[in-house]
Formats: structure tokens, sequence, C-alpha cells
């Protein structure tokens, strides 16, 4: 047995010694001087000296200390690790202490023995887990977690000798055990996904950012300040925890959304545990084996991971929900509000566009218990208050200094934000290499690159973000200082760049960017066009499918068509949206002759466009020749279709019905319905066919037979094997609204009384007939479909005061439509008012009231500041004013609303990105 150690490990080519420390006292961690004190340093001097590894593992953490050793690992030498990896006090103080003459003796010495040095916390029950499923993946004769105990013994009837594999196989028999005979990697896989007790998880571990150091709080997290959202959230677990269901918080970087949902949840859920996958599969993999009381914690920033394409479905959350543990589960659900804008945005269905992706998405959202909670950037004024109560009490001077932060908000402030900022900024003249490289990966990240930005793109990329004088004057070792200075800890650990681990110990994979930076750093850049030379770049070292037609999107949407094409090209067989955006090029182009070619190999997407191009040149006797509807996937067919019937083509139209493709059948039966062709809609019907019972209806409604039309919908959703059932139900609801038929819906509203449908109908027919009272009595009874409409008559009555009311009430529909009242009536100075109060409805009616009066100095302030509203309509003014040249550099620079008004085809659409 060595030195002070509870075991040493022997592998090839090194030798561990692990000394384990389960607590200290009462405290919550260790600190440098606890484990000077004893005598942990001299034991690790004693070991690193005589070549081993030391390793000090405990149930509590020592940050501190760990930073140390993990910083000194990084260092290339003393002298860098003194000059760079001592970004804050505590670690130089820390230091210091330990390369005294009473201590290791030196500078040299003690970055040696921190080189040395592995600490490690993890949880008991973690620990008990993990052996447990290893002891089952190697062993067999018992489950896992026996396995694991039939070890344990076996390791206490052994102390004091040294256990070879030969010895273990040969003792484990006394146990029933033996080694698996299923033959398996040499190395077992990580796993993907672990489960801490609430009570136990260290705030960092779900994404809380480490709090600046100062003074004796080092990195502890500084005490909590109740904010406004906060009871409305905490209101959001209970009510899931009661028979399980899904939170979901949305919040920029820096914002405090994890510290509000990881307070809300030890509030609530104290007794619980915790769930923290990696991905999607690690829920998958987990799901079986998740207990009673478990909080499954989701987090998709800063990058989406759990419910984008590909990610989790709702099936995959129900099924958790749902599954066969004793007790409910809770989900919880962080993502930032640009992603959940696109999660959760409906494309109209208008010419060119694809199919909705991410209608899979919005369906998983669909299973929170209410609608997101969402985190605003700063704190309000009442939440200042607070706050500054909470600083007085605890004394902690990070709380004050972030209060008096007139930069930045008090979250932002508390997870190091001004330094990190300040570090890039001030590159350009202290380290200009350091900052290069932190500004080609922010502008790599803003190209849609999502795998780690390795070394080798780093180096290729960051020159093209120095001057000609920096780029010839540039030292051999310009790229180990630069990344050195990118990847320094500054207060509260944040990293402008983030290394990412290798496969195995000690490799790093590339590096990451600061989410802060991801999300609001590159702000400054919207109008800078990223190098010419950056392009060529990623063709040569990216070679991900996924990120390269990720980066052929992105460049056609900039507009830089000749960026694209070559990338977009090397993945036309993997990305049907590559496919599209080709053609796209190609028909703005007008080389027919090239998508000629790609049609005749069978590329779905060059028939479209040429059947597009035969239907604007009027050659309708073509278009057959190029229908592939079948083979895409997209909406572009119905489009089609839909031009078909605005040209009345019955006989191609007819062709299509007769070939059973889906547009043209739908298309043909509504050119019947136009056109009135009550008999063929009649024989169609008679034979069977429901969707043209269900025109035949419209038709019948349409021409006053109103009896009839009811008749023929009722005739659809009483049937047994009717498709259309919900849309009858609809047609017929509203055929009753239309014409007045206000007893039968006060009948059906009667018989469902727990359907929202029949009251849907009644408030529209009270609405148009403008009966205001009846409404409001009906709209008390809360529903939403009735309170729109209710709202809405408001304002078309121009009733602001009962609008005003409302809003005090925290009626959302009716701050919306009092905000475009105001707008309508061009009162700048209301939506001012209610915009400052908070408003996000008279934010955005104020935006559009300056976009349409021109007013261009306001909204570039406001998109300076990230507003991405303020950014369409800064672009839409542009696009009126006729100022194409300024469109065309925006959307070079990144701009994807710019993008979007200029002129040309684009066949794909740009809800297809929601990573």
């Amino acid at each position: 047995m060595a030195r002070s150690v509870e075991f040493t490990y022997r592998r090839t080519g090194a030798v561990e010694v692990h000394q384990v420390k389960r607590q200290n006292g009462v405290a919550n961690g260790w600190t440098v001087r606890s484990l000077l004190g004893l005598g942990i340093w001299d034991d690790a001097r004693h070991h690193v000296g005589a070549g081993r590894e030391f390793h000090l593992v405990s149930t509590v953490p020592a940050r501190v200390a760990q930073e140390l050793c993990d910083n000194a690992r990084s260092a290339r030498d003393v002298r860098s690790f003194v000059d760079h990896w001592l970004p804050n006090q505590n670690l130089q103080e820390a230091f210091s202490d330990l390369a005294s003459m009473d201590v290791l003796g030196a500078d040299e010495r003690a970055w040696r023995v921190l080189r040395g040095t592995w600490i490690e916390c993890h949880g008991e029950q973690d620990v008990a887990e993990f052996n447990g499923l290893l002891a089952g993946q190697l062993l067999d004769g018992a489950a896992g977690a026996l396995a694991a105990v039939g070890l344990g013994d076996l390791v206490l009837h052994h102390l004091g000798r040294e256990l070879t594999a030969p010895l273990i196989e040969d003792r484990l028999r006394k146990y029933g055990l033996r080694r698996t005979s299923i033959r398996r990697k040499e190395t077992v896989e990580p796993r993907t996904w672990r489960v801490v007790p609430v009570a136990d998880c260290p705030p960092e571990q779900v994404g809380v950012h480490p709090a600046a150091a100062s003074g004796a709080y080092h990195h502890a997290q500084p005490s909590y300040g109740l904010r406004e959202h906060d009871n409305l959230l905490r209101a959001q677990v209970r009510r899931a925890a009661v028979a399980g269901g899904m939170v979901v918080v949305a919040g920029g970087s820096s914002t405090g959304k994890s510290r509000s949902l990881f307070e809300a949840v030890r509030s609530e859920l104290a007794d619980w545990r915790i769930l923290l996958p990696d991905d999607a599969d690690a829920v998958r993999s987990a799901s079986a084996q998740i207990s009673a009381q478990t909080v499954v914690w989701l987090d998709d920033t800063p990058a989406v991971r759990f419910l984008g394409p590909n990610g989790l479905t709702a099936s995959d959350l129900a099924a958790l929900l749902e599954g066969e543990q004793s007790a409910p589960l809770v989900i919880v659900y962080l993502v930032w509000p640009d992603a959940y804008q696109r999660m959760t945005a409906v494309p109209q269905p208008t010419k060119g566009a694809t199919d909705d992706p991410a209608r899979g998405t919005r369906e998983a959202l669909s299973l929170a218990v209410q609608p997101p909670i969402r985190v605003p950037d700063d704190f309000t004024q009442l939440e200042r208050r607070n706050l500054t109560s909470v600083a007085k009490m605890s004394g902690d001077r990070r709380l004050h200094d972030a209060l008096s932060d007139p930069r930045y908000g008090v979250a932002q402030h508390l997870a190091g934000v001004p330094d990190l900022m300040d570090l890039w900024r001030d590159g350009a003249a202290v380290q200009p290499y350091g900052a290069a490289l932190i500004t080609a990966a922010v502008d790599l990240r803003a190209l849609r690159i999502q795998e780690p930005l390795t070394a080798e793109l780093l180096i290729a990329a960051a020159p093209l973000y120095l001057t000609s004088r920096q780029y010839a004057e540039a030292p051999a070792t310009w790229f180990d200082d630069g990344l050195a200075y990118a990847t320094r800890p500054l207060r509260g650990t944040v990293r402008a760049l983030e290394p990412v681990p290798g496969s195995e110990i000690g490799t790093i994979a590339g590096y990451d960017v600061a989410d802060y930076l991801q999300q609001h750093g590159a702000i400054g850049r919207d109008y800078t066009t990223v190098p010419v030379g950056l392009w060529n770049v990623l063709a040569a070292h990216v070679s991900d499918l996924d990120d390269l037609a990720r980066l052929g999107r992105r460049a056609h949407q900039l507009g830089c068509a000749e960026r694209a094409r070559p990338l977009l090209t090397r993945v036309f067989d993997h990305s049907e949206d590559a496919r599209w955006r080709l053609v796209s090029m190609l028909v703005n182009e007008k080389r027919y002759d090239v998508l000629r070619e790609h049609a005749a190999v069978g590329c779905a997407e060059a028939h479209y466009a040429l059947a597009e191009y035969a239907v604007e040149e009027n050659r309708f006797g073509d278009v057959l020749e190029h229908w592939r509807a079948a083979e895409t996937t997209g909406l572009q067919w119905w489009d089609l279709a839909e031009q078909l019937l605005e040209h009345e083509q019955e006989v191609l139209l007819r062709r299509l019905y007769e070939l059973a493709d889906p547009a043209g059948q739908f298309f043909y039966l509504r050119l019947l319905g136009y056109q009135g062709q009550e008999a063929k809609l009649g024989d169609l019907a008679d034979a069977g066919d429901q969707e043209a019972q269900f025109e035949l209806a419209w038709l019948l409604g349409s021409l006053g037979r109103v009896d009839e039309a009811l008749d023929k919908f009722e005739a659809l959703f009483n049937s047994e094997d009717s498709e259309l059932v919900d849309e009858a139900v609809r047609a017929w609801g509203s055929l009753l609204a239309a014409h007045g038929r206000e007893a039968e819906l006060r009948d059906w509203a009667a018989e469902d009384a727990d359907d929202g449908l029949p009251m849907l109908f009644l408030a529209s027919l009270l609405a148009e007939q403008e009966r205001l009272d009846e409404l409001r009595d009906l709209a008390a009874g809360g529903g939403v479909t009735v309170v729109w409409q209710y709202t809405a008559l408001l304002r078309r009555l121009n009733r602001e005061q009962e609008l005003r009311d409302l809003v005090q009430r925290g009626c959302r529909e009716a701050s919306e439509d009092l905000a475009k009242l105001l707008l309508s009536a061009g009162r700048e100075g209301d939506l001012r008012a209610m915009a400052a109060a908070g408003d996000r409805s008279a934010r955005e009616s104020l935006v559009e009231l300056w976009g349409s009066l021109g007013r261009e100095h306001e909204l570039r302030d406001l998109v300076v500041t990230g507003d991405g509203h303020a950014q369409n309509e800064l672009m839409k003014l542009l696009a009126r004013l006729g100022r194409q040249e300024e469109l065309r550099r925006s959307a070079a620079a990144g701009d994807i609303w710019a993008s979007s008004y200029l002129p040309g085809r684009n066949y794909s659409m740009e809800f297809s990105d929601l990573a």
C-alpha cells in the first residue's frame, strides 16, 4: 500500500494512487488551505515526484484547487501558467501559498505537482450507480448492483494484498460471478446520463454559470433574490409534480434562467432526483431506468440537442411522463428565445415553401403544462430592490457590484460577462492573435458550424482577421499565445473559447464559444462581412455532411450564391434542402439546360422547377412529364397544382385526380366547386369520394341551400370511416355561424359543455353582429378562442378604456389588440409608455409604426440590441425604399431578414434551420 492512499491502480504506462476524503466536517467544500492542513499537498508532492498520478476524490468539491490543477495541465510551462492561467486573486493567492518555502518550495515544483494531481468530486449515489452499471457490463451471474456488492466484499477480504486480474477472476466464483462470456470492447463506453439527488446537485451541473469569485466566497453561488417570474415558475413546477408534466423556460444567455429553474426545483421538489442527459439518445437510453419523482432536465442552450430535428418527439416525452413508475415525473426544458420562436413559428404555405419541419417540435412543446416562463434580459426595479436587500443581509460584494454595473445586467455581471467582452475587445491591442481566434470562432458559429472548432480550423481561419502588419510580424508561437489568451479562465470561470474534451483523457477535440458570445457577442458584427477567404477555409476543413449542408444553407441565405454552390453540390445526395437551394440558383440564373440534365437522372426538385417553368410559359401539355410529387416532401407541388386551379386547367387537374395525386385531387375538386359543377361533384360523392362530398357541401352552402349543406357535413362527421370528421364539424359550425343559426349553436354548446368548438362559432356569430355585451358575458368563461374575438371586437369598436382595463387584469389578448388600436391611430407616445412598462405587443407595434413612418434611426438603435423584430422592419423599409445594395451587404454580413427581401426564387424555407 502506497503512502497515505486508499488504493493504487496500475495500468499500462501509468500508476495512479487514490486518496479519498468523504467530507470536510460540515463545510460544503475544500479550500487549498484546508487541504494543506491535512497534509494532502505533501502527499501529492511525494507521489508525483515518484512518477505517479495523485488522485484526490471527495463527495464535496475543491473548486479552486481543481481549477489550479486543470490550468496547470493546460499551460505549456510554469511561466505561461503564472502569466496566463491565474486570472483572478483567489488562484494567485492559492498558488503563492503552495509555492512558498514551507509547502512545495518553488513555482516550478508547485506547477509540476499540480500537473500530476487530479481532484474529483463524486456523489456516493453516483458512484454506486456507476459501479452497478460497470459490474453489469463485465460480469455474469447477478444483476449489476448485486455483482458490485460481491466485488466490494471481495475487496474487503483482501485489504493490503495486490489484486491482479487472475486473482479476482478466481475469487469471483465464491460469489457465483464470472467474467462475461460476451466479447466486449476493451473500453467501456461512457454513460451519457447521470442521476443526482436534487438536494446534492451543485447548480453548475445544471448549467448555472459559476459566479465571479470575490474574497471568501470563491466560486460559491451568491444568495438568491426572488424575481417576478419565480412565483409563476414555481406554481408550474408544483402543478407538473402532481400528475407529471413539462415546464418550459425561455431566456437569453446569462439572464439567470437556469438559476431560476434550479431554485424552483430545489424549493418545490427538494426530495426528488434530477436526470442530467447529454443528448436525446441519452434520454431514450435512460428512460427504462428512471424511477419515480425524477426531474428530467433538458437544456437546449446554446445548441439545440433535445427538441430539434431528429430529437425527442412528443411520443418520447409522453412515454416518459406516462411510464410505469409509481409517481409522476417532471420534464423541465430550457431554451433561448430566438430558438423557441423558430420552433413554434407556423410557416404559411407560401409559394415555393417546403413542408413544416418544426411541426414535431411544436407537438413536443405542446405537452407543457402552461405557456413558457420568459426570463427577461435584466432585473426589473422590484427585482433590484429585492436583490439589494439580499446583498445587505449576506454582505456579498458580488451582488453589490452586479447591481451597480452600468453596462450589463445583474445576471450577466455575476456570470463574468463584462470580463468576457473586455477580453475580446481589448485583445485587438494587447493580444491580437487571441482576439482573432475569438472573432473567427464567433463567425464560424454564426455560420452554423456545430462540431467542435478544431485547432486546425482555427489556425486556418484566424489569420483572415489580422491586419497586414499583424500577419507579417506574427511570432512562431502566435497560435499558442493567442489560444492561451482566448481560453484563459475569467471571473466566474467563463472562457471565451472553452476546450471540448476528446474521446480519451488528456485530449482536446476542439473548442466551443462562450454561449453569451454566441448569442450576443456578434451583435456588433451584424453589418461586417465575414472574410471571403473564410468560405474557402471551410470548404477545405469541414467534412461533416450535416455541417456542410448547414454552411451551404447559410451561404445561400446570405445571398452568397458563388460560395453556396460548391458546398451544396458536395451534399447534393445527402440533403434535400441542398437540392432545392441549388435548383433555386439555377432557376434564378435561367439555366434550364442544367435543370434538364438533373431531371434526366431523376432529380425530383429539378422536375418541379421545369414543371413550374412550363406553367409560367403556358405550356400545360409539358407539366405531366415532370410531375414527381411523391418523390419530394415539400408543399411545392401543392403550390403548382394551385396555379393550375388559377389557370382553370380542368383537363390537366382531372388527369392528376385520376393518377391519385393528393394535390391534384384537392384542387380538381376545388375547381369544380368554384365553377359550380354540382353534378360532377355529386357523381364523385356518390362514388364514395368524401372529399368531393365535402366540396359539394360548401357549394350548396354558397348557393344558399344551407340545410342541404348541413346535412352533407353532418353525414361526413357521423360516418364511421370518414377521415374528415374534424374538418366537417368545423365547416358545419362555420356555416351555422355565417347564416345566423344561433339557436343550433347554443344547443350544440349545451350538449358539449367541455368542448370549446361550439363557443368558438357562437362567439364568431356574436362578434360579426357586434353584440358586445353578450360576447363579454361569453368571454367571462375564460376560453381563449372567445376572449380573442371579444378583444378584437373591442378594438374594432374603438373601446380603448375597456381594453386598458383588461390589460391591467393581465389579459394578453387585450394587450395585443390595444397595441394594434394605438398603432392604427399612430399614437407613438402611448405605445412608448406601454413598451417601457414591458409590454411586448406594444414594443412590436411601436417597431412597426417606425417602419411605416421610415424612422430608420430608431430601428437601427434597436437592431444593435439584438431585436429581431426591428431587424425585420428595417430590412422591409430598405426594400420599400429600393436600397437593394444595402440589403445585399446586410445579407452578406449575416442578416437573414435582408436575404428574404432580396429578389430571386428560393424553394426552401428559413424555418428548416432549427439548430
